[in-house]
């Protein structure tokens, strides 16, 4: 008796929680919400794989690109140019003019907004009751938070992960290289002429500047801020960054900030004119909360601090080129940017000291090639010696005094690199080292490492006195993530209810 009511209590609660854990299983997969806390401290609650995305900045938009998202992007905002699939979809107005009722026409799942599009905005779609995160970035740091903002937000977390530690490396590499230099270049950012606007601390290009290894001119400005040319003289920096790109251009496609500094009888006097160190910067990528910042920042690192960016030169000397055996040979290094030595002098011994010592002991002509190497690349350049048979034993070793020197030849192209990026074409530098060959066969060759390829800012940035760049300003855009989705149904927990339920129907009738 008792064995019978213990089996037929067991069936029925095993019946109970097969149900329940099914019905709870299918309520998890109809829900299908996340919630996420944005930047003003705003819980919002947005399917997690959303099909339908507005985006209310063009930072914001590269971030979506980045994350594999343009394909379920409906909706930006001018100057939203990047990635290049950006100018297709529908645009809902101004940064700071956005048209409220283009948005809510587009029947969003989720609406990625910036502080800039104000509160007023803000409030109303929210009270329309769309689903509208903001984000808010402050500072580099901020950037990288808000990418993982949005990844949770859109169910590609996974990804914004693996971006964001990729950009702190890519970080914390330039930090490393630059920390090599003994030298911090002052720079001063500049938008326009009239008046001069430049950045001050408490901005993205403030952190930029300094991030590179520089010291920003005019940090005792608290954001953007207005100077007069004798505030620019006296300052004088070693540096001027112009902002360059879509909406820099008048109509003659014409730089008129790069022009006037260029033509200003003013400013002739300054370190910065007198070194060419006037140089321009694409706006966008400069200038925008997203990804791109990192290109940014190792573009201004190469522009300011090109000998920790620079290619080795492989060069040295030699005391001797010829002689009777044994013949010792100095070899004296005369390499650029070289961290590393490689020698090898061709009898089968090698050494990897900075100016070594050799003595041949047999007859020969001898090869001896130095291969320098720094981070960047490696170069090398080879010596012939040549070695006789001693006339008379017991004879010292002598020989020609002959110098060997060699040169070699490098480019170093300054560009934006990001997870995914393409050549920044406007800014550019080239380092050239050229000495003549003196000795009688030598050879240099320099080898540089495979570089990403990196991305092509096509983004715009309007400033104005009244509107600040971020404003208007490493990952393969336009690349679907369909992402993972909880498809999770409770059919089988059913069918083990159902089946549980026959049993003790038949035991029961049994």
């Amino acid at each position: 008796m008792f064995k019978s009511k213990f089996w037929y209590i067991f069936l029925v609660l095993l019946t109970t929680s097969q149900l329940l854990f099914g019905c709870v299983g299918h309520a998890a997969a109809s829900d299908g919400n996340v919630t996420v806390t944005d930047d003003y401290g705003v819980q919002v609650s947005a399917p997690s794989q959303p099909q339908r995305i507005v985006s209310l900045s063009p930072s914001n938009t590269e971030i979506l690109g980045a994350l594999g998202l343009i394909d379920q992007v409906v909706g930006v905002t001018d100057y939203s140019n990047y990635p290049t699939e950006a100018a297709t979809k529908t645009n809902v107005g101004g940064y700071t003019e956005i048209n409220s009722e283009k948005v809510v026409a587009l029947n969003p799942d989720i609406v990625i907004a910036d502080s800039g599009n104000g509160n007023e905005t803000i409030d109303y779609l929210r009270g329309l009751g769309l689903n509208v995160v903001v984000l808010n970035p402050t500072d580099i740091e901020g950037i990288l938070k808000d990418i993982v903002l949005v990844g949770k937000a859109t169910g590609t977390e996974d990804k914004a992960n693996s971006l964001v530690d990729s950009m702190s490396d890519r970080i914390n590499s330039i930090k490393e290289k630059v920390a090599t230099s003994s030298t911090k270049p002052t720079v001063a950012h500049v938008v326009s002429y009239d008046p001069i606007y430049v950045a001050g601390k408490n901005t993205y290009q403030d952190q930029v500047i300094s991030v590179a290894g520089g010291k920003n001119a005019f940090s005792n400005i608290d954001g953007w801020g207005t100077i007069n040319i004798e505030n620019l003289i006296n300052k004088d920096p070693d540096y001027v960054m112009i902002n360059s790109g879509t909406g820099m251009l008048d109509e003659n496609g014409s730089n008129p900030v790069y022009d006037y500094f260029k033509q200003n009888t003013q400013v002739q006097s300054l370190t910065a004119v007198k070194n060419d160190h006037f140089i321009l910067v694409e706006a966008d990528i400069i200038s925008r909360g997203g990804p791109r910042i990192v290109d940014a920042i190792e573009m201004v690192a190469e522009l300011i601090h090109p000998e920790c960016f620079s290619l080795p030169v492989s060069n040295f000397s030699t005391d001797v080129t010829s002689g009777d055996t044994p013949l010792t040979v100095q070899f004296t290094d005369l390499s650029q940017n070289a961290t590393g030595w490689d020698w090898d002098f061709g009898d089968g011994d090698t050494s990897t000291d900075e100016s070594p010592e050799h003595t041949y002991s047999t007859a020969g002509t001898y090869t001896a090639n130095l291969t320098v190497s720094n981070e960047n690349g490696t170069s090398f350049q080879t010596a012939v010696i040549d070695v006789e048979e001693s006339s008379s034993s017991g004879g010292s070793s002598g020989g020609n005094s002959h110098k060997s020197s060699g040169s070699s030849t490098g480019s170093l192209s300054v560009s934006s690199t990001s997870s995914s990026s393409e050549s920044v074409d406007n800014v550019s530098t080239s380092s050239e080292n050229q000495s003549d060959v003196t000795s009688d066969v030598t050879e240099t060759v320099t080898e540089t490492p495979s570089e990403p390829d990196v991305q092509d800012s096509e983004q715009n940035s309007e400033t104005n006195v009244e509107q600040t760049p971020e404003q208007t300003s490493e990952q393969t855009p336009g690349q679907n993530s369909s992402g993972d989705e909880n498809t999770n149904t409770p059919g089988f927990e059913i069918a083990s209810g159902i089946i549980c339920l026959i049993c003790v129907f038949l035991y029961k009738r049994r």
